[in-house]
């Protein structure tokens, strides 16, 4: 018997269905075990909804770390902790917290006489830090702004399944993007967030607050090199000749008259 389409994710947003949906357990029924099958789907369903609103809350934690982390390097380089909280704080999302962080410490970090652009390690270092971050911010909108639904994987007819046999449908939870919101192309193409990416994206920001608490240690936070030195931000990758020793001019000696 063909199975039929999958269904749309159902909203569980709306008040009516709670916090899970009996998807399955219909084919119980006929052998008279309907009380049991739904005690069964119920724990099932509520485990699976605990896990998938557990996953999306320790991702929204670990935002909230990057945030933290991101703050410290931007007071670091403004310098006064009260006037650096109102700035920071004052600007709203954490997109443009990240703009207003990077030209901050492009700006601290950039040596005299060196131009924007130009290779410095310590801007090296910084780029690397946050290179990630605008991808990784975009599942975070979808995460805060998307529905949550389960969608139902394994359809089963009240005739297909022999008298006595139970075989509960399989389902999932999933972030999608709403009716509306499909109505642009570009949004009506993303594929849903399973739990297995959440997982993913948990990892991904914890990877993100790792890199910008190194920044901040290893390289924000050492001392600058001293005027007149020679330095590594001053060096490409193919080597400079602004740090390397100039050798003196051989003297020449005076012709014979």
């Amino acid at each position: 018997m063909p199975v039929p389409n999958r269904p749309t994710p159902r909203d569980l947003s709306e008040p009516t269905q709670g916090a899970f949906l009996i998807l399955a357990g219909r084919s119980a029924r006929l052998n008279g075990d309907a009380d049991m099958a739904e005690t069964r789907e119920n724990t099932a369903q509520k485990k699976l909804s605990d896990e998938f609103h557990a996953m999306i809350g320790y991702c929204v934690a670990a935002w909230a770390q990057v945030d933290d982390e991101l703050f410290r390097i931007f007071q670091q380089c403004v310098g006064l902790p009260g006037p650096s909280a109102i700035i920071y704080y004052r600007t709203p999302g954490l997109d443009a917290r990240r703009n207003l962080t990077d030209e901050i410490v492009q700006t601290t970090l950039l040596p005299g006489g060196l131009k924007s652009g130009q290779h410095d390690t310590r801007l090296s270092a910084w780029r690397t830090a946050i290179k990630d971050f605008r991808d990784l911010l975009s599942v975070r909108r979808r995460i805060a702004h998307h529905h949550v639904g389960v969608r139902e994987t394994g359809y089963i007819e009240e005739d297909y399944i022999e008298p006595g046999y139970f075989e509960p449908a399989e389902s999932s939870f999933e972030i999608y993007v709403g009716a509306h919101e499909r109505l642009r192309a570009t949004a009506a193409k993303l594929p849903p967030l399973l739990i297995q990416d959440l997982r993913a994206h948990l990892k991904a920001v914890n990877a993100l607050r790792d890199q910008l608490r190194d920044f901040f240690r290893d390289v924000l936070t050492r001392p600058a090199p001293k005027s007149g030195e020679p330095s590594q931000a001053l060096q490409t990758d193919q080597g400079s000749e602004k740090g390397r020793p100039i050798a003196p001019r051989r003297q020449r000696k005076p012709s014979p008259r």
